[in-house]
């Protein structure tokens, strides 16, 4: 498997969607791709690589119109495994 590389902005976005989730915030692409001044289609990919990639327990509520976390989830400890693994 190859492993992504991680830019200083990949970083910034992955730790506000983290941020934001573990808030409780519900936040959707739309508003995180406003928030992060980045495309939907970004915000998508790295929500996708937060969830195949970091394991992280993300699913979407149609009723909240938004993202969050099944579970709590400790997004360091995740990234060293697949930095290091």
């Amino acid at each position: 498997m190859s492993r992504s590389k991680f830019t200083h902005g990949m970083i910034e976005r992955l730790l506000v969607i983290n941020n934001d989730l573990g808030a409780g915030k519900y936040p959707n692409t739309p508003k995180l791709a406003k928030k992060l001044e980045v495309s939907i289609a970004t915000i998508s990919r790295d929500v996708e690589f937060l969830r195949d990639r970091l394991n992280a327990p993300i699913e979407y509520s149609f009723e909240k119109k938004g993202y969050y976390y099944t579970r709590k989830y400790q997004l360091f400890g995740e990234l060293e495994n697949y930095v290091l693994g």
